[in-house]
């Protein structure tokens, strides 16, 4: 806690169930939160849509979600 300036967050929540013997379903769905999100190269394009060949640096979003869905076989 000595940089309170780089908080970082991440929840995942998740459930299973039986829907038969031979079949279950898991829904999971996470939720990332970063204060001092990371930098990402990005190829830079003019506005007649050609690549000048630069790059820029962009920042990502603070926040992230991510909805999964399993679905299991029992042979």
């Amino acid at each position: 806690l000595n940089d309170t300036a780089d908080l970082r967050f991440d929840l995942l929540n998740s459930i299973a169930v039986a829907m038969s013997e031979r079949l279950a379903l898991k829904v999971s769905y996470q939720l990332r939160w970063d204060n001092r999100p990371a930098l990402v190269s990005v190829p830079l394009i003019g506005v007649d849509g050609t690549a000048s060949g630069d790059t820029v640096l962009a920042i990502l979003r603070k926040t992230d979600s991510l909805l999964t869905l399993a679905l299991a076989l029992d042979f």
